[in-house]
């Protein structure tokens, strides 16, 4: 691995830390977002553009053990099977869509007519 695919891994185990916080299963789910977004239009095209958008990501933590495998696993990936999502909500987004706490809450670009679609569990 070079330096710059470690330091790489390193800022996307930071996000999924920030971000998904202590849910395990949403930690994938905000991995593969980023790397949505680097494949999609409207994003920049590198992990670190889009981590570094204003107003995306905007949480941050001390990479684990779980988040680095976590992250190595889904830069390394070679298939999606999150089915392209761009979007993982939480906190106050949870309470607003009146999931429970530990739910899993993403949108991904099918599913309604807005071309999004809510998901937290039921």
């Amino acid at each position: 691995m070079t330096p710059e695919q470690w330091m790489l891994a390193l800022a996307v185990a930071s996000v999924i830390g920030g971000e998904a916080g202590i849910v395990p299963e949403a930690m994938p789910m905000v991995a593969h977002s980023i790397m949505n977004r680097v494949d999609s239009a409207g994003w920049p095209n590198d992990a670190i553009g889009v981590i570094e958008e204003e107003w995306q990501y905007n949480g941050r933590a001390k990479p684990s053990v779980l988040t680095m495998s976590v992250a190595l696993q889904v830069l390394n990936r070679t298939s999606d099977p999150t089915g392209g999502v761009l979007f993982v909500l939480s906190g106050q987004d949870r309470q607003k869509l009146e999931c429970g706490i530990g739910d899993m809450i993403y949108v991904s670009p099918a599913g309604s007519v807005h071309g999004y679609r809510d998901w937290c569990g039921r």
